[in-house]
């Protein structure tokens, strides 16, 4: 049963990579940018927040609070 675990979780792990550098492709940033902008200590600016957006096709939406 381990071994079927362990390959599950490689595939897993492949397809997260395959799809990140998908989305950094689409925004014009390198795989390994995207993940730095995107991680815990990570300082995206505006413009590469919105370039990733725009690669998942989806839209910011601001309104007053």
């Amino acid at each position: 049963m381990p071994a079927k675990s362990t390959r599950k979780r490689a595939k897993t792990r492949t397809v997260r990579y395959d799809v990140a550098a998908q989305v950094a492709r689409a925004a014009g940033l390198s795989r390994e940018s995207l993940y730095r902008a995107l991680s815990a200590g990570g300082n995206p600016s505006f413009a590469t927040i919105l370039k990733v957006t725009r690669a998942l096709g989806v839209r910011l939406h601001a309104e007053p609070v």
